[in-house]
Parts: C-alpha cells; sequence; structure tokens
C-alpha cells in the first residue's frame, strides 16, 4: 500500500482554493475582488518565473492585480462576462504559454473554416467539407480572403489579436489569434459571436473578388451566469477532487505534470484515453476531414518530400522513406504532440527507426505545430535518435509545503528498491514509454532528497536540478545514427520546446524553421471555486534552463536555418518550403 500511496503523491499536486466566505449582504464587486486577491495569492505561492517576469518585461503582479480591481469598480454594474475579461488580461499580461485561465460556460461559435496569414495576406487553409459543401461554397484552400464583414482581414485580424494577447505581438500569439479567430470559446474567454458574416475572397486562378455569407455556428449558454448574489448557492468547483477508485495504471497517469500548451488540452479526450485512441486514429473518414494545420494534427500541412519507397501502414505514426531529387533514400517522421500515457506507440516508433537506420541516409522529423505532452514520453523518442547519452535541462522550482510532503511520503518507498525488479514493481516495465530501472529510481529519490534539503535551506525557489533527478537520455538499442533534421516553429509549445532544445544542445540535429514558442517550464492547474464561473487556471511551475544556462521560457528554440512559410507556400501547397528542406538535406548528407 506504501507504493501505491507513494505513486499518488509523487509528482502531481493540485491545489484548491478555499471557498471564502461571505454574506449575501456583500456586493458582487467585493466578492470579485476577494477572488482577485485569492489568485494573486496562488501565483505568489506557485509562479516559478516571476522574477523572469520582472526583468523581462517589467511585469508585476501587484500591478496587475490593482489594475483589475480598479476596472472592477469603474463599472456601474459588472457583469461575470466583464469580470471574465478582466481576469483574462491579467493572465494574458504574463507572456506565458502555460499560463490560462478556464470558465465554466458553454457559449461558443465557429465557422467552417481556418485561416493563416502570410507577408501581410490571409489564406484559407482548411474548409470542413461536411459543413460548408463544394458546389455551394466552392471554396479551396490557397483562395485569399480579402475582407471579413466590413473589415479588410489584416485590421479584423489585429484587432482579434489585441484582444486575446494585448500588446503581447509575437509571431506565437500572431498564428495562436488566427487558429482562434474563427473557432471561439467562451470558456477562454473569448467574445461570442451569432449570426451571418460576409467574406470576401479571390479565388486562385480566377479573376475578380466573390463574396460569401457564412454563419456562425452558434452554440447557446447553458448555465445562467448572472443570477443576483443573494440567489447564488455556493458551487463546487472543486476539480482537484479524486477518486478512491483509482487502479494502478490511473495512479500512473497523474505523475507527471502536463508539459503542453493549454489551448491544445481540451481537445485530447481521445488520447487520453488509450481505448478510444485507436478507433479515432483507425476512422479514414475522420483523418481525411481533420485539418493538418490545428495543434497536434496526426497529418502535416507538408506534401510528401518525393518519390514515396516505404510508408508505415500501423496506427500510430505517420513516417515513410522517401528518395531525393539526388537519389538519397531519407526517412520522415511526424511527431504531433507527445501524448502516450502507456508508452505503447514507442515501441511501433522503434521499429520504424530501426528500418531507417539500415535503409536510410538521413531522417527529417517533422514537429510543426507540436503543443507539447509528458515529460517521459518525450525523453523516450529522444532516445530513439542518438547512441549517446543527451543531457536534458534542469529547472529551477516553485516550492510549496505540498511539494515537500510529496517528497518525503516517496522517499521511503524509493529507498526500499534495491533492483531492477522492484523497479518495474513500483512502475511498471515502462514509464510512459521510458524503460523503468534501478537506476530511474535512484534519480528519482535524488530529486525528492534535494527537494527536502532545499526547503530545510529556507529557499521556495530552488537551485537548478535535472527534472526527477533524470540528468540524461540515455541511448536506445535500436538509435538512429545519421543526420537529422527537426522541423520546428512558433507552434511549438512545452515539449515541443524541450526536445529540439535537448537535440540542438546535444549538437545531434539541424533545426529548421521558426522560432518555438518558449513555454519553458512544467504546468500545474489550479481548480477554483468562485462566484462567477472561473473554473480553474494553468500555472507554471518550474523555470528551465538550457545547457548554456539559457531559459527557455520565452526564448524558445531559434533555429540553426531559418524558414519562413510564405505566400507562396499556401497558394502552391509548401513547394517552396519543400524545396529548401531538399537544399538542406543536401547539405547534411555527407
Amino acid at each position: 500500500m506504501k507504493y501505491i500511496k507513494c505513486l499518488s503523491v509523487i509528482i502531481f499536486f493540485i491545489v484548491s482554493l478555499p471557498s471564502w466566505g461571505c454574506s449575501d449582504a456583500l456586493s458582487d464587486k467585493k466578492q470579485m475582488i476577494l477572488e482577485l486577491e485569492g489568485i494573486k495569492h496562488i501565483f505568489q505561492m506557485q509562479y516559478a518565473p516571476m522574477q523572469w517576469k520582472k526583468e523581462q518585461f517589467a511585469w508585476e503582479l501587484e500591478d496587475e492585480i490593482e489594475t483589475a480591481k480598479q476596472k472592477v469598480l469603474s463599472f456601474d454594474e459588472v457583469t461575470i462576462q466583464d469580470f471574465h475579461g478582466i481576469v483574462k488580461k491579467i493572465f494574458a499580461s504574463l507572456r506565458d504559454f502555460h499560463v490560462n485561465v478556464s470558465f465554466f460556460t458553454t457559449e461558443s461559435a465557429y465557422l467552417p473554416i481556418q485561416i493563416r496569414g502570410a507577408e501581410g495576406r490571409y489564406f484559407i487553409v482548411h474548409v470542413d467539407k461536411k459543413q460548408l459543401s463544394p458546389q455551394l461554397f466552392p471554396i479551396k484552400p490557397g483562395d485569399e480572403i480579402l475582407y471579413f464583414d466590413d473589415k479588410p482581414i489584416a485590421q479584423a485580424m489585429e484587432d482579434f489579436q489585441i484582444q486575446e494577447f494585448g500588446d503581447n505581438k509575437g509571431k506565437t500569439q500572431k498564428t495562436k489569434s488566427e487558429i482562434m479567430f474563427t473557432h471561439r470559446q467562451a470558456g477562454r474567454g473569448h467574445q461570442i459571436p451569432q449570426g451571418p458574416v460576409i467574406i470576401q475572397v479571390k479565388h486562385q486562378g480566377v479573376e475578380g473578388v466573390k463574396s460569401y455569407q457564412l454563419t456562425w455556428a452558434y452554440t447557446p449558454e447553458k448555465i445562467i451566469q448572472d443570477l443576483p448574489l443573494s440567489n447564488k448557492k455556493q458551487a463546487n468547483y472543486n476539480l482537484g477532487k479524486k477518486s478512491n477508485k483509482k487502479n494502478f495504471k490511473e495512479i500512473l497517469r497523474s505523475l507527471d505534470k502536463p508539459w503542453m500548451t493549454p489551448y491544445y488540452k481540451p481537445s485530447l479526450n481521445h488520447i487520453f484515453e488509450p481505448s478510444e485512441s485507436h478507433k479515432e486514429e483507425n476512422d479514414p473518414k475522420e483523418e481525411e476531414n481533420e485539418s493538418p494545420f490545428i495543434l497536434g494534427a496526426k497529418k502535416s500541412m507538408l506534401p510528401p518530400l518525393g518519390r514515396i519507397w516505404w510508408k508505415n501502414e500501423k496506427k500510430y505514426w505517420n513516417a515513410y522513406i522517401f528518395e531525393t531529387p539526388e537519389r538519397r533514400l531519407v526517412g520522415y517522421l511526424r511527431i504531433p504532440h507527445y501524448v502516450d500515457y502507456l508508452g505503447e506507440s514507442v515501441k511501433e516508433l522503434a521499429e520504424i527507426i530501426q528500418l531507417f537506420e539500415e535503409r536510410t541516409d538521413a531522417l527529417v522529423i517533422d514537429q510543426l505545430n507540436n503543443p507539447g505532452g509528458l515529460i517521459f514520453y518525450m525523453y523516450s523518442i529522444a532516445s530513439l535518435l542518438s547512441n549517446q547519452a543527451l543531457t536534458t535541462p534542469r529547472h529551477h522550482i516553485k516550492l510549496t509545503h505540498a511539494d515537500v510532503f510529496n517528497a518525503l511520503e516517496c522517499i521511503p518507498a524509493l529507498e526500499d528498491v534495491s533492483d531492477d525488479l522492484e523497479a518495474e514493481f513500483l512502475f511498471g516495465r515502462h514509464y510512459g514509454g521510458y524503460p523503468v530501472s534501478y537506476q530511474f529510481c535512484q534519480c528519482w529519490l535524488h530529486y525528492c532528497r534535494f527537494i527536502q534539503e532545499e526547503w530545510t535551506q529556507g529557499k521556495t525557489f530552488t537551485d537548478a536540478i535535472h527534472l526527477l533527478g533524470v540528468d540524461a537520455v540515455n541511448p536506445h538499442p535500436a538509435a538512429f545514427t545519421k543526420p537529422i533534421l527537426l522541423l520546428i516553429n512558433e507552434l511549438d509549445f512545452s515539449c515541443g520546446d524541450f526536445f529540439p532544445a535537448i537535440l540542438q544542445d546535444n549538437q545531434r540535429v539541424t533545426t529548421m524553421g521558426v522560432q518555438t514558442a518558449g513555454a519553458g517550464g512544467f504546468v500545474t492547474f489550479t481548480p477554483l471555486k468562485s462566484r462567477f464561473s472561473i473554473g480553474g487556471f494553468n500555472i507554471t511551475g518550474s523555470i528551465a534552463e538550457r545547457a548554456d544556462k539559457s531559459y527557455i521560457e520565452n526564448a524558445g528554440v531559434i533555429p540553426d536555418v531559418h524558414y519562413e512559410i510564405s505566400a507562396s507556400d499556401y497558394q502552391n501547397h509548401f513547394f517552396s518550403f519543400k524545396e529548401a528542406i531538399l537544399n538542406e538535406l543536401c547539405k547534411i548528407i555527407k
């Protein structure tokens, strides 16, 4: 039983705010201010990059909370929607892609098209044909959109980006705004449109401009939001409550803090449940209609890079071997995300990598639009890409009493492990695909003792340590040893930042694309008991440093070879991007 007790507290701990008691006589404004104070307290206790944000952006928590309070007081009558907007601005001010607030609200709206921009122009990149008939709406990927209602599309996009991110105008903010522009959710604090919208489109190869009326697919609010305070019952939104019926495998799932952008997590239900994921992944109709531009899409937006000689037909990986114009065989591997709790896909990947090692001269890894995932699953993939141990980043961790308590609970069980067999009894043979061993447990034991010692010394912000004590990822027996070209972009978050950082720091790959998002730490979720339908928020619990001691947060990974997607790419099936990849392959293949 002590093993299971240890496992249940090793790394994932959810903090729930107390239910702030107040009489019905308290005004909504006073209650809102109390909730703002509660949010401030959680950030003071748990937010690791606090000092970094002060140094980089002159950000001050006290100032942001005070501004929010004054905004609440400035309203004659403040609505719940007003309060959501105020709270959202606090989170946007952090410039942190892990930090995100969610609300208990059902209102949403979307259009069956997706839009992306390049060189000041905007293009339709995906059309949901099930909801937008090609016979009635001959809109195709590559068509340029000029106006959205009465606004030039560039102005409409800029206005939406300011609404979402304030004055944060980086490339990642821009592209995320493009993703959300036609997919709005009140649960993320979006303002929800309704009714018809007129778009003006310039079709490829057709003279003139055509107009189309689309209608927002609107889902109304099903939860009454603006009840008088005296009628509100104390809502129990404690998402941290855990079932006593969790089995051993379910407990294992809770060990890793998530390493992904929260903008992706709501769409991960089928991936988090392995029994359902197979059905989703094997449905050819769903795959055909899936947009390659969404975060975590199994199929990339890239066309085949050459004549295909072999293609993986199994269920997990989009992978193939192609021939370059120079008649060299090269492998292609798409890594859409780093989510597989049971690590079942690692075995299939090892077989693919072994085939690549035997038959190819190089490997292209497509990590574009990768939202992140689980750190040990990412380590297991990295282990297949080098025959040398790969050093990992170190983290400064914001400690709480809970972290120390968890570490102390784990130490006795980890100390009892004396060989590989006992290690496997504790964790199973693999942990997210990463092999479990006596050495693995020793790393974890070192980490727990480190947490205890840091706290004993009075530190709530630790010195740098490798996460869970794993300072190096050892090579898999089937590791790939030949040149690798790793494609990255501004929509690579968290594990999507760490994967290229590790491989670049170990001089194992050539990275190509644009700078990654820069979400540089692990994430914890804090549920709230709120009178104003705040569900909770994600908060960054560590800040990681690379081999040269530079932070990943806000900096991301700068590619060795810069390539930015062009307007021509969107209109010509990414031909220019493909040619640039092939040219770079010529340089790295000896």
